[in-house]
């Protein structure tokens, strides 16, 4: 017979194994998991030139360093703008702690000035996406 006391801690040994494993594993840990899966089925069977079934292995995420603006824009390094002591005191509001964080790290970050720019330029101009990027997790980078 369960008493009161051990029926609680039952549950609270349930509730821990099934906390441990439910989340054991990332979305991007299941995706690669699934990707070499696919990619081990593909290497090991025959498959018709007509089936596209393995074409999604072939997909590569855009490299963000082949471009001009993409070096620039990973070589920006930003200050850590949060200072050992973040200001919270005991009893704060929330909207106190705000205008606290506003008043002390709000700043602006200017990394590049230029003259008489007429506009901007989106530095990954959004492509057409195709069938086999719409099936692939991560091939799009705003989906």
């Amino acid at each position: 017979m369960i008493t009161g006391r051990h029926r609680s801690l039952v549950v609270m040994v349930g509730l821990a194994l099934i906390c441990s494993t439910a989340w054991a594993e990332t979305p991007g840990e299941h995706f690669r998991k699934a990707m070499e899966k696919k990619a081990e089925y593909c290497a090991t069977h025959k498959i018709d030139p007509a089936n596209r079934r393995c074409d999604i292995l072939k997909l590569k995420p855009a490299d963000p360093l082949a471009t001009e603006e993409g070096r620039f824009a990973h070589s920006i390094k930003i200050p850590n703008p949060v200072p050992e002591d973040s200001g919270y005191k005991p009893g704060m509001t929330p909207e106190q702690y705000f205008e606290h964080l506003c008043k002390a790290e709000a700043r602006e970050f200017i990394y590049k000035t230029m003259e008489n720019i007429e506009g901007i330029y989106m530095m990954r101009p959004k492509q057409e996406a195709n069938d086999y990027e719409l099936e692939h997790l991560y091939a799009l980078e705003d989906p």
